[in-house]
């Protein structure tokens, strides 16, 4: 009611009445509410109907003016809401400085609106609950029931979504702490707060993938609840999955082989899959550890050495072995025999025993024949075939001497079948021969095998012409010019060599030896 004293003074008549009201006002105080009534601008609204007559409840009397310490005399909510700050008229200043009356009118009926509300335009930030998200987009009716004051209307999510909560209150009635404004899907629950940590898949799996019914307090926290189905081992180790398993991949296994079964494994068994050695899923039901379980069908040797692999053969390769020859057999692996493949000796099953004679395993390698007999290690070292041969040759009937020494077998033997070669000088030398055979074929008689140029010819007892004086030194081919010529042809008469140092022309004869000597052809012999 603005202003209502004086606007109603000059809207009333100046009639008989008029004398009768003011005759009222100088009465005394008992009769101002009868004056009030007479002189009200209208009937209020219906919310004050009950106190229509009763003018001071709203009006500092004698003057129309509202005050709002008067409303909030009822409108104690209001009051509580100013004090605090708190709700529309505690965040909208203008409550707390202005009367209520600057807002809200009455008097003009009683179906008349006390308040010049657009709900279109109303800005909800000025109430305890700012729109954001889907809230800002939602109708006034949405969560504003009809027939009801808006600021009565309750604040809790529950309030509004309790149809909507699948989770039966169970997690609360604040639906904010895990959903989002923005999208009711978008829950930002923290599971670490429940006791069971999502970590690897779990973390990407929804929530029904765990959780059967939305009331999720009742989900099992145990493995197998949820991968009884997924359990190839049909509960045989238990119901903790995460005893072998990982969250982040099922695949990935933590399973102490070692601790748990006493079977540790290592080389080739550290990256085999379970069911390379366990056949069924019910791992627990296998507990025979022995190499042949597995490894029958792998066995060579048909189960004769025994049932434990791992006494001869490593597990980090099976070709690699440990088997000690020299201790199990009678044949002390040494040289390139302690390389080779058993294979390459055991040729048949490894159970059959093999003959240690080299020519057993090295009949086809034997060049020679067999001549040499069986034990190729008589001369072939083990090592290398090739080298460090010990064959003594002075055991034979050609001991080897000087140059011979020096040669490889090769240049005497034209085949490795030794026996065959001949022992006769000129069968190796024989195109060396400038004798051309005419002093036979046994070159030694003259040669020596250490040298070729040092002879051991005796002149003196192999010819009928000794060698004297300074024929002593001579070389054979200063007498002898056809080395092809043989001994008997050549003249033994000394014009036959030295006719060209004659100076007597050969008046004196072909037999310079007459006169001369052998020593010196410049001493002349007295006659």
């Amino acid at each position: 009611m603005r202003g209502v004293g004086k606007s109603l003074l000059r809207r009333l008549p100046v009639t008989p009445t008029l004398g009768l009201v003011l005759a009222v006002v100088l009465a005394p105080a008992a009769s101002a509410s009868v004056l009030e009534k007479l002189v009200m601008p209208g009937p209020v609204a219906a919310a004050h109907q009950d106190i229509e007559g009763e003018c001071a409840q709203c009006h500092i009397r004698g003057s129309g003016i509202s005050e709002q310490k008067l409303c909030v005399n009822c409108h104690q909510r209001v009051g509580r809401d100013i004090d605090s700050g708190s709700g529309f008229h505690g965040k909208n200043t203008r409550a707390a400085t202005e009367n209520c009356s600057s807002c809200h009118t009455d008097h003009e009926g009683r179906d008349a609106s006390m308040i010049d509300f657009d709900p279109n335009v109303f800005d909800h930030a000025f109430t305890d609950f700012p729109l954001s998200g889907a809230h800002a987009v939602a109708e006034c009716e949405s969560c504003h029931r009809s027939g009801t004051v808006y600021a009565a209307t309750a604040s809790e999510c529950v309030a509004c979504h309790r149809e909507q909560d699948p989770h039966r209150e169970q997690l609360g009635t604040s639906c904010g702490d895990c959903h989002s404004e923005s999208e009711w899907t978008g829950a930002t629950f923290e599971h670490d707060l429940t006791g069971f940590l999502l970590t690897g898949a779990h973390t990407k799996a929804t929530c029904e993938s765990c959780h059967r019914s939305p009331v999720f307090a009742d989900a099992s926290p145990r493995c197998v609840d949820c991968h009884r189905n997924e359990d190839v081992h049909k509960g045989g180790n238990g119901e903790n999955c995460g005893d072998c398993h990982a969250t982040s991949n099922w695949s990935s296994l933590r399973f102490d082989h070692l601790g748990l079964t006493g079977f540790g494994l290592s080389g080739g068994h550290d990256g085999l899959t379970c069911d390379s050695c366990h056949a069924t899923a019910d791992f627990a039901a296998q507990r025979d550890a022995t190499c042949h379980t597995c490894h029958a069908g792998d066995d060579v040797h048909s189960g004769s050495l025994g049932s434990d692999c791992a006494s001869c053969h490593a597990v980090a390769d099976w070709a690699v072995t440990s088997f000690d020859h020299s201790a199990v057999s009678n044949f002390e692996l040494r040289g390139a025999h302690t390389s080779a493949p058993c294979a390459a000796c055991h040729t048949g099953s490894a159970a059959e025993p093999v003959a240690s004679e080299c020519g057993a395993c090295h009949a086809d390698d034997d060049s020679h024949r067999g001549q040499l007999g069986a034990n190729c290690a008589s001369c072939h070292g083990e090592v290398t075939w090739a080298e460090g041969i010990r064959f003594d040759h002075g055991l034979t009937a050609f001991p080897l001497l000087g140059q011979h020494e020096q040669l490889v077998c090769a240049s005497c033997h034209e085949s490795q079948a030794f026996h065959d070669a001949a022992a006769g000088c000129a069968d190796c030398h024989g195109e060396d021969d400038p004798h051309a055979g005419a002093l036979g074929q046994e070159c030694g008689e003259c040669h020596n095998p250490a040298s070729w140029n040092a002879t051991l010819f005796d002149h003196d007892t192999a010819t009928q012409f000794a060698l004297t004086g300074e024929h002593i030194g001579l070389a054979c081919d200063a007498c002898h010019r056809d080395s092809a010529t043989a001994a008997a042809s050549v003249p033994t008469q000394c014009g036959q060599c030295h006719q060209r140092d004659d100076r007597h022309d050969g008046r004196f004869g072909p037999d310079c030896g007459s006169c001369h000597s052998t020593t010196s052809f410049a001493r002349v012999a007295e006659l």
